[in-house]
């Protein structure tokens, strides 16, 4: 969907990118880019969320197109990349090397990370596997893919249940009785369906029940037919489930003990809706206890989405500070 005129005001004009393309990354998966801006300026990875999103058109208008040379990627099965939904080989670590393989692409030393949600987690996990390559980080929604959090976010007792009791009814009701105690593997049984029509339902309350939680109020015209992308639904929906089936491939508390070490001397700049219902302040707060030259800057009247005022405005800002 189009920005809003409030946003519009906050953003750098729409620019074509200079170059787009496929990379084969491996036998099976190639990944459709796109770049912006100045080809000689700071480099910068955008990270989708999800997982399962597709790139963000809005992320390159946070950069200065004179400044910064900006890449954004479809992962693996998501967007234009191909084949699309595949899920065999399709793992954070083979997410990791797709992004290596894209940054010798452009023949790039190092580079920033930037991206929310989704894409925070992806963006700590490269940090943490390859902070040679990583000149810093701007993160915000941050997620680190831990049980705890995932329990928050989709079971009876967590904070979107009890504020959203109606949204969670919907969400739970389309599994039997004995799987909504455990609705990760309860909506893996429905997207594996034989019932086209049950499958299409599934796909559709799983991604739904997240969109509400998206801004403090729900905006409905997200659910209305003529604004449904079912191909987005497709690719949100099942990879959610598949990763979060394995806690992102990730260990997040791991993580949080050796992230610092590795970003030592390294910018890193926090962004999180105070509000955020699908990744709650909590774990930003501990990853910037963890990396205690950090900044953190919560948006005190903000959700999730990073399509709001004021966590648009706090991005622009960190990102001009960049060098």
């Amino acid at each position: 969907m189009p920005l809003s005129p409030e946003l519009e005001t906050i953003v750098f004009p729409a620019t074509d990118p200079y170059a787009d393309g496929f990379l084969q990354v491996s036998d099976l998966h190639r990944i459709y880019w796109q770049a912006y801006g100045n080809k000689d300026g700071i480099p910068v990875v955008c990270l989708h969320g999800g997982p399962g999103s597709g790139m963000s058109s809005w992320h390159p208008r946070l950069f200065d197109p004179s400044k910064y040379h900006v890449i954004l990627f479809d992962q693996r099965g998501c967007g234009r990349s191909e084949p699309f939904a595949a899920l065999e080989d399709n793992t954070t670590a083979h997410l990791i090397s797709d992004m290596e393989q894209l940054r010798r692409h452009f023949r790039l030393d190092d580079w920033y990370l930037f991206g929310g949600s989704w894409g925070s987690t992806l963006a700590l996990a490269y940090a943490d596997h390859a902070p040679q390559q990583v000149r810093g980080l701007i993160i915000y929604g941050i997620f680190l893919a831990r049980s705890k959090e995932f329990n928050a976010m989709l079971r009876a007792d967590g904070p979107p249940a009890l504020l959203y009791p109606e949204y969670y009814d919907a969400f739970i009701s389309l599994l039997p009785p004995e799987d909504r105690a455990a609705p990760i593997e309860g909506y893996q049984k429905l997207f594996a369906s034989s019932d086209d029509a049950l499958r299409t339902q599934a796909l559709r309350a799983w991604s739904h029940w997240e969109m509400r939680m998206l801004t403090l109020v729900p905006e409905e015209e997200l659910f209305l037919p003529e604004n449904e992308d079912l191909a987005f639904l497709e690719t949100h929906s099942k990879f959610e489930q598949h990763y979060y089936k394995h806690n992102g491939y990730i260990d997040g508390d791991r993580l949080l003990q050796t992230i610092g070490a590795k970003l030592s001397g390294k910018p890193v700049h926090i962004v999180q809706g105070r509000y955020d219902l699908i990744c709650p302040a909590q774990t930003a707060y501990e990853l910037h206890n963890a990396i205690p030259h950090s900044t953190l800057t919560f948006a005190p009247t903000s959700g999730h989405s990073g399509k709001n005022p004021e966590i648009m405005q706090i991005l622009k800002d960190r990102v001009a500070d960049l060098r």
